[in-house]
């Protein structure tokens, strides 16, 4: 949450760079996105004001931005998780997906998962044993 807030302290399209840089270095590169030389890794590759990046990493005020954006998000959407998504019309549902699923399934899987949220209000939870 600190890395993300550091790079939306410079601009939107800088942290959706960041966050981009910062998923595929997890989902594909299999590196430790909670490290800080990932995060940093990530920020050089999304074109960041490294320096900046750092600097805003150490900020003690990014704890007040981190609850504003939890506060906001419980609040106005009952997000209790991430992936939370929120959909136009204000349905929010999380979605947790382990193991991935295999490539050739995942757009399916995404579509059902649209339509399950959207057309299904009623749906409030599947959860299978670990």
């Amino acid at each position: 949450m600190h890395a993300a807030i550091a790079a939306r302290r410079q601009g939107p399209d800088a942290f959706d760079r960041f966050r981009l840089a910062l998923l595929s270095l997890k989902h594909e590169g299999g590196l430790d996105h909670g490290l800080r030389s990932t995060q940093e890794e990530a920020a050089r590759g999304a074109g960041l004001d490294l320096e900046k990046f750092t600097s805003d990493l150490e900020d003690r005020a990014l704890l007040a931005e981190i609850r504003d954006d939890y506060q906001r998000a419980r609040a106005e959407y009952s997000v209790f998780g991430t992936p939370t998504f929120v959909f136009p019309d204000g349905q929010a549902a999380y979605i947790k997906l382990l193991p991935p699923p295999p490539a050739e399934e995942a757009v399916a899987l995404w579509q059902d998962f649209v339509r399950s949220v959207r057309d299904r209000p009623y749906l409030r939870e599947i959860k299978r044993p670990s």
